[in-house]
């Protein structure tokens, strides 16, 4: 079945506004899946693997951990990443101020998959962009690049025994 971006939106927006959550913009976090989706990285299936998450977690304010200049390092306390990357990111802006580049290291974070569609914005914008984590429960480690200006992914797995590269346009 062939199921459009603006049905994925609509569908997803629901489904968020249902959850009743104080933090994240419903809007914002259906773009995120549908643009995730549209890329072919089953945005959709993250957001269904989410969700439970995402409605038992607790309404808590980020802590930031230390600030330095170029690098910040926040504490979501097992929220959504989706719920708090776009304030994330708008906060890290404002810091970054003339600096060449800026670290923003998270923790206690889920559904980091849900970034992508807010990297590439950036990248839009002429900002390179590096993501890479660590699954918990899956030994597998993920690095997404984003050139400034391309919105071409790199997409890596690292496993145990090499890196396995998937260019994206």
């Amino acid at each position: 079945m062939i199921v459009s971006h603006n049905e994925i939106v609509t569908i997803v927006h629901k489904a968020f506004t249902g959850m009743h959550r104080e933090v994240g913009e419903a809007d914002v976090i259906a773009t995120m899946v549908a643009e995730l989706q549209m890329a072919g990285l089953d945005g959709i299936r993250h957001f269904n693997n989410a969700s439970p998450y995402i409605l038992t977690e607790h309404d808590t304010p980020i802590d930031i951990v230390y600030q330095e200049d170029g690098a910040i390092r926040l504490d979501l306390h097992g929220s959504s990443l989706a719920c708090h990357l776009p304030t994330i990111i708008d906060y890290a802006l404002e810091k970054m101020g003339d600096l060449a580049h800026f670290h923003i290291y998270l923790q206690n974070c889920h559904n980091r998959w849900l970034a992508y569609s807010e990297l590439v914005e950036l990248a839009a914008k002429g900002f390179a962009c590096l993501a890479k984590w660590d699954n918990g429960s899956v030994p597998k480690h993920t690095l997404f690049t984003l050139n400034q200006g391309l919105c071409i992914l790199i997409y890596t797995f690292l496993t145990k025994h090499k890196p396995i590269t998937i260019p994206m346009i």
